[in-house]
Formats: structure tokens, C-alpha cells, sequence
């Protein structure tokens, strides 16, 4: 018995030894396997201090901005203009590959071409206006362009004017003039008794989209409408003093657009879902009843001239603001005892078509899944030298003096993804599908959008739009770059040029909706910045903007024939990549952001005060909630700025919240039911009165004076705004929860 006990006990002391011996080695190893991860992250954040330590990483910087060549984005722009390059198009697919292979041939981690097949609209023929006696006899006709007298109409690969979405038909009516189809236009036709019902609109370009201009005509029972560009606006030194000699409109060009307002941006037959194989896609006719429903023609002002003759009465509306630039008095109505009439004829068609993103990226080795957007988009309405060239030439311009960094074995510390958009021009459509494509991530590691649309439409001053956490660091950027002449900074000729209300600083444009940013702020809560070099205050837009004049003749003689204004954009654009893709704290101001906060909650109380104290409406919330993200922020402010830089966790537990940060006024509910995906509370712009913030409460009570809402909705949406605001506050405590 002892013998057996005495085996028994030798049995478990082995066990107990074995398995000591066991936990020991797992230990080791578990304990080795750290080791080498945290020497693994330590040698790759000192391999990357190696190549680029802090002050090294400025001086790189530098010498990269100042790499930025003119001569190369005057080749650069004469390449991408060589040819009309229109959504969906061969050529447009053609410049795709030819990004694509430059992007490989200088390092990019990774380039791909992302597919998508959406609904795209082009005309079948050139729309016709014609002008009718009683019986039908054609007393006048618009002609297309004459190729022989214009060689820019002469290619093939140029469709003729038209307005895209426009449904096609043939429709006749009286015409009546509504000069710039403006809500208040429209409203003045009322006072006056005039209705617009049955008529064939005609209205100029200017001071309202040419979108809201349809959906107002449509609302008033227009059967059509014709859009011209008036000389008064578009040719202000007089029509002898045009293109080519001058940077104003000649009496034969036509701005082309689209008309796409549907509720969603993007493909109108997969709404909110990117349109790629295995996702369903509406009836056509369905889709259609999202797109616009009656016949919209854009004519230049030669032709807009004798219909515009027809109109011998005024109505009583006797304002010189409904006058214009043709040399003769413009009436409102046709006379009652003319029989004449007007026949539009649309020839559009809507076809199924694969555009195409070109997406690169050079990774981080910091932070590998933090992405840093910078993004143009390729397509034009014809050769699109201001819009979108300008900004693709400064795309490649940056990759390219990034990519001479490389080689020196620099790489960012977060990544950076070059976004070249397929046909942004119908609305927005490849930045749309690919952010609904990718959301999910996009949504949790995307820290900022840097978006050039035209890098330049004018030679007068440096100008942006941004969102408040992105202000400070566009200002840092614009410091760090030299003027186009020499003598400043950007920064310093931005605030002399266009300086805000204390000149301290330069005026900021708000975001609103008006390119490819406006998708990923919107629907994603992702800050966004759009920076351009553009003309005076005095100039209605670049006259020639989607023109087919548009075209480097124009950009290299009459902009920017040095293309320097196109090497300071490039400049500031490359320079604001690097301060987010390589700066240890991200450089978001939340401090800013509260002070806006203030700012736009006085504006909004100031117009709209009274009418809200008459239907027992306050905001007295609202000021409590930015009275303690203001606390918050300060406090936070205060954390970034004595952070130590080389704890990788507390530098971490920083970045986390500036990102999430812009997500909090992200409302995921609809706060403007014709526009549900629309979901920034504070910035998402009203669609029926101007309002550049706090669209949701501005449309509801627009709503409650239409007697299509009550103020209890003008009360749910104010909630909405508090609820946000509470939510950033949150996230801005360092504390867990």
C-alpha cells in the first residue's frame, strides 16, 4: 500500500513539474511574442523618425512643395484637355489609365481602378427653339453650332448643348420671362397675377441653380424652360469684348449642366447603394419619377435675343433688376393679342454607362488605417480646363513631388489615398458609389477629405471652403506657401484680398453642396476642405465655366499663362496633406469649432428671432449645450497641447476623439425628408430658403409657414441640434465614458 502511495505521489509531483515546466515555456513565448511586436511597432516608428524625424519631416516637406512645377502642370493641363473627356466616355476611361500607370510608376503602395455602372443622360440630337406663327409657319428656328466658323465645335466627340436629365420632348406654349427663377422671382409674378401655367419659361443663369430653377418652373405648371446667360452678367466690359481676346462670353456659348436633384446623390437606379454587380436597381420608370419632368434647354444669348423681343409687356413689374445686357427693354409676358408661339424640343436620351475611380494610395507606417483623402474629379461637361483640369494637373503634381519622397524612404505616418473621381458632373456620381461602396470603413478611418474641384477658375485671390475643425490648419498650409508674387504669403494675400469681418483673418467659405465633398460630410460626418484660386467679387463665376471655351487656350492666355496660380494651389494642397498625414496629433481645432457653433446660432437666431418667439419656439438649449462643448473644448485643447508626443497610447486616446469628433452631428435619422441621406444637423443647408446652417430647423419652419408641418417640428429638429451637440461634448471627455 505505501509502495503504491508513494507512486502515487511521485505521479503528481511529475504532473505539478510538467506543468510549471509548461506554463513557464507558454509564458516565455507569450511574453517573446510581445516583446517582438512592441520592438516590431518601436523599429517602425524609429525607421520612419530615421528618415523622417520631426525636423526632418519639415524640411522634407519643404523641399517637396517647393518641388511643384509650373511647366509640369501646364503639360499636365494640356494633356488632360487635348480632347473632350465627358462622363462615361472613352476618353475619360483612357485618362483613368494614364493615372493609373503614373501612380504605379511612382511607388504607390497600391492603385486600382474601381468600376461602377450608373445612369448617365446625353442628347440624341441638339435641342431646337423655334418661334411659330398661329398656322404653323416657322418664323425663326436656333441653328446648332457652325463648325466651320469655330474650330472648338469641330470633333465629334463634343455633344451639342444640352441640359442632362432633361426628359426629352416637344412642347409649345406662350413664352413668359422670370429672370433669374428665383423664389422671389416667382413670387413677384404672383403679386402681379401673371401665371406661369402652360408657358414655355425662359429665365437667365445666375443667382439660383440651374436645378432649383426646373424645380421651381416645374412647381409653377411650366410646360419647358430655356436657360441663356445674359450679357450683363456674363460679358461685362460688352459683347464685343469676348472670348478669345477677353475672359467673357461670346454670343455662341452655352453652359452645359445637369438638372439631377433626386433625393439621393449618385445613381439614380441604386439609391444609397453603390451600383455594382448583385445590387438591385429600380425600374426605369421608377427611377424617373426622381428625375426631372419637364423639357429644360440652355441657349446662348444670340439665340435667347429675338424670343426675348417677343415680350412687349411688363405686367407691371418695372424693376431694373429685371433688365439685362441685349441692348433693348426686356418685357415679362407676351402681348394678349400676339398668336405666336414657342415650340422647345428636347432630343435627350438616358443610357446605362461604366465610369470609373482611379484610387492610390501610398500607406501610413504610423497609423496604416487612418486615411487622409485628397480628391479631384476628371470628367467635363467638354475639354474642362478650369473645371475639373486645373484640379487634376495639381493632383498629379502632388503625387508626383510625393513620390520623389519615396524614393528618400519617406513614407506618411498615416495613409494618404489619391482619389481621381469618374463623372462627378451629373451629380457626384463615382465619389458617391465609391463612398457607398466602402462606407462602413470609410465611416471609422477616414480623418479628413482635401478636395480640389478647379484648382483655378480666375487669377484674383486664393479661396476656400471649409468646415470649422479644418479652418486652422488650411491657415497653417496657406502661411507655409508664397505668394504668386513673391512679396507674402498665400495666407497674407488671402486676408488682404478677402478678409473677414475683422481682418484678421480671410473669409471661409461654408461648405455646402457644390462637389465631390459634399458627400462624405454629409453622410458621413467626415471633415472636408475645397481650396481654388479665383477671380474678384465683381465677376458673376468664371464666365466661360462649362463652356466649351473652357479649354486650355482660355486657361494658358487669359488665366494663367505662367501657371502660377495653378502652382500656388498645388502648393497648399500638398502642403494641408502632409500636416494631416504626418503631424503626431491630428490637426482638427475643436476650439473653432465651438466658437462657430456660437457664431452660427447669433446669425440664425438674428434672421429668424421673431418668427420663433410668435410661435413659442426657443434655442435656449441650443446655447446651453455650445456653452458646455465650449467648456469641453478648451479643456480638450488644453490635453493635445501638453500631451507627451512620444506616448503612442496617449497621443492615440487623442486622435481617436478628433475623428469621431464631426460624426456626433450626424443625425441618423432624416432631418430633410426630400433629402434623407443629407444628415449633418448643423451644416446640411436648407432646400428652400438660403441657409447655410441648421438646414434641418430653417426647413421645418419653412414647412410650418407652408402649413405642410407644424412649429412642433421646428421644436423636434432644434432637439436634434441639442442632442448633437451634447454627443461631441461627450466625446470630447478623455474619460472612458
Amino acid at each position: 500500500m505505501k509502495n503504491i502511495k508513494g507512486r502515487y505521489l511521485f505521479a503528481i509531483a511529475i504532473v505539478v513539474i510538467l506543468l510549471v515546466g509548461v506554463s513557464i515555456a507558454v509564458g516565455y513565448v507569450i511574453g517573446r511574442a510581445v516583446y517582438r511586436r512592441n520592438e516590431l511597432v518601436e523599429k517602425t516608428a524609429s525607421t520612419s523618425s530615421k528618415v523622417t524625424s520631426e525636423t526632418e519631416k519639415q524640411l522634407l516637406h519643404k523641399e517637396a512643395v517647393e518641388q511643384v512645377s509650373s511647366s509640369n502642370l501646364r503639360e499636365s493641363l494640356r494633356y488632360f484637355t487635348s480632347i473632350p473627356h465627358t462622363p462615361g466616355s472613352k476618353e475619360t476611361y483612357d485618362q483613368a489609365l494614364h493615372i493609373k500607370n503614373k501612380w504605379l510608376e511612382y511607388g504607390f503602395d497600391n492603385v486600382e481602378l474601381k468600376k461602377y455602372q450608373v445612369l448617365l443622360s446625353f442628347p440624341e440630337k441638339a435641342g431646337v427653339v423655334a418661334i411659330n406663327a398661329e398656322n404653323g409657319t416657322e418664323l425663326y428656328k436656333t441653328l446648332p453650332p457652325d463648325v466651320n466658323n469655330d474650330p472648338a465645335y469641330n470633333d465629334s466627340r463634343v455633344f451639342p448643348p444640352f441640359s442632362a436629365y432633361s426628359p426629352a420632348g416637344s412642347v409649345k406654349g406662350k413664352l413668359l420671362f422670370v429672370n433669374y427663377a428665383r423664389v422671389s422671382d416667382f413670387a413677384r409674378l404672383a403679386k402681379h397675377n401673371i401665371s406661369c401655367k402652360d408657358k414655355i419659361l425662359i429665365a437667365r443663369f445666375g443667382k439660383t441653380s440651374r436645378v432649383f430653377k426646373h424645380g421651381r418652373a416645374h412647381k409653377a405648371g411650366a410646360k419647358g424652360l430655356i436657360i441663356y446667360m445674359d450679357p450683363q452678367n456674363y460679358a461685362k466690359q460688352g459683347i464685343d469684348k469676348v472670348y478669345p481676346e477677353y475672359n467673357w462670353l461670346p454670343n455662341n456659348a452655352v453652359q452645359r449642366g445637369t438638372l439631377k436633384y433626386s433625393s439621393v446623390r449618385g445613381d439614380p437606379l441604386t439609391p444609397g447603394y453603390p451600383a455594382v454587380d448583385g445590387i438591385y436597381r429600380l425600374p426605369l420608370d421608377e427611377a424617373k419619377k426622381g428625375l426631372p419632368q419637364i423639357p429644360v434647354h440652355p441657349m446662348p444669348y444670340k439665340d435667347a435675343a429675338p424670343l426675348l423681343r417677343m415680350l412687349t409687356e411688363n405686367g407691371s413689374i418695372t424693376l431694373k433688376t429685371w433688365q439685362g445686357g441685349l441692348g433693348f427693354k426686356y418685357g415679362v409676358q407676351m402681348h394678349p393679342n400676339d398668336t405666336r408661339e414657342v415650340t422647345l424640343n428636347v432630343s435627350t436620351v438616358l443610357q446605362q454607362k461604366d465610369i470609373y475611380n482611379v484610387i492610390g494610395t501610398i500607406r501610413g507606417t504610423v497609423e496604416p488605417d487612418h486615411l487622409v483623402l485628397v480628391g479631384n474629379h476628371r470628367d467635363a461637361w467638354v475639354y474642362g480646363a478650369a473645371d475639373p483640369s486645373s484640379g487634376t494637373a495639381a493632383m498629379m503634381e502632388t503625387s508626383r513631388v510625393m513620390s520623389n519622397l519615396i524614393k528618400k524612404g519617406w513614407k506618411p505616418r498615416r495613409s494618404i489615398v489619391f482619389c481621381s473621381w469618374g463623372a462627378e458632373e451629373p451629380q457626384l456620381m463615382g465619389s458617391s458609389e465609391w463612398l457607398e461602396d466602402y462606407a462602413k470603413l470609410l465611416y471609422r478611418r477616414v480623418v479628413a477629405y482635401l478636395n480640389v474641384d478647379m484648382s483655378v477658375d480666375g487669377n484674383y485671390s486664393f479661396r476656400a471652403k471649409s468646415m470649422p475643425l479644418m479652418a486652422y490648419a488650411l491657415f497653417d498650409a496657406a502661411k507655409k506657401v508664397p505668394s504668386p508674387y513673391g512679396n507674402e504669403t498665400v495666407f497674407d494675400e488671402w486676408r488682404r484680398k478677402l478678409p473677414n469681418y475683422n481682418k484678421k483673418l480671410p473669409i471661409l467659405q461654408s461648405i455646402r453642396a457644390g462637389s465631390d465633398y459634399a458627400v462624405f460630410y454629409q453622410r458621413l460626418g467626415i471633415p472636408c476642405v475645397d481650396i481654388r484660386y479665383t477671380y474678384d467679387r465683381e465677376t458673376s463665376g468664371n464666365p466661360l465655366y462649362h463652356t466649351i471655351y473652357d479649354n486650355f487656350k482660355m486657361m494658358s492666355t487669359l488665366i494663367d499663362p505662367q501657371f502660377k496660380y495653378h502652382q500656388v494651389t498645388t502648393r497648399v494642397w500638398t502642403q494641408l496633406a502632409f500636416n494631416f498625414a504626418d503631424s503626431i496629433v491630428v490637426p482638427l481645432n475643436v476650439t473653432n469649432y465651438a466658437s462657430r457653433l456660437s457664431y452660427y446660432t447669433r446669425v440664425f437666431e438674428k434672421k429668424y428671432k421673431l418668427k420663433m418667439a410668435a410661435n413659442g419656439v426657443t434655442m435656449e438649449y441650443v446655447h446651453s449645450a455650445i456653452t458646455n462643448f465650449t467648456i469641453a473644448a478648451k479643456k480638450f485643447k488644453k490635453v493635445t497641447e501638453e500631451v507627451d508626443k512620444n506616448d503612442n497610447l496617449a497621443v492615440s486616446r487623442i486622435n481617436e476623439r478628433l475623428i469621431a469628433l464631426e460624426k456626433a452631428f450626424i443625425d441618423q435619422n432624416t432631418i430633410i425628408p426630400e433629402k434623407p441621406l443629407q444628415r449633418h444637423v448643423i451644416l446640411t443647408p436648407s432646400i428652400n430658403v438660403y441657409s447655410s446652417w441648421y438646414g434641418g430647423i430653417a426647413e421645418a419652419m419653412y414647412r410650418a409657414d407652408q402649413k405642410t408641418s407644424t412649429w412642433e417640428s421646428v421644436k423636434e429638429q432644434i432637439s436634434v441640434v441639442v442632442y448633437a451637440i451634447r454627443s461631441a461634448t461627450h466625446i470630447l471627455n478623455m474619460s472612458p465614458i
